[in-house]
């Protein structure tokens, strides 16, 4: 990465690829979030501008990698009706 933010690769008409850097994993690999953005190339620069502020303040951008059944036992959780003794 040019500048040790991140960069931006044009894929097709009106799709870009946003790659911002993360730091580093303990055996010291670099880690970087890489996010398909569609839309003029202005604008993927302002969502790389977007997400690199996002990672400054302490967002986690790395993707979780969940099972389906995870997910699905997450939803019901989440939509569970809940019982009101009243």
């Amino acid at each position: 990465m040019a500048n040790g933010e991140g960069y931006i690769r044009s894929r097709s008409k009106g799709s870009h690829t946003i790659t911002i850097y993360l730091g580093k994993d303990e055996a010291g690999k670099p880690l970087q979030h890489t996010t398909t953005f569609r839309g003029l190339e202005k604008d993927a620069k302002a969502e790389m501008a977007r997400l690199i502020a996002e990672r400054d303040l302490g967002v986690d951008l790395t993707p979780s990698k969940i099972t389906f059944a995870e997910l699905v036992k997450r939803w019901e959780e989440a939509h569970r009706p809940h019982s009101f003794n009243g």
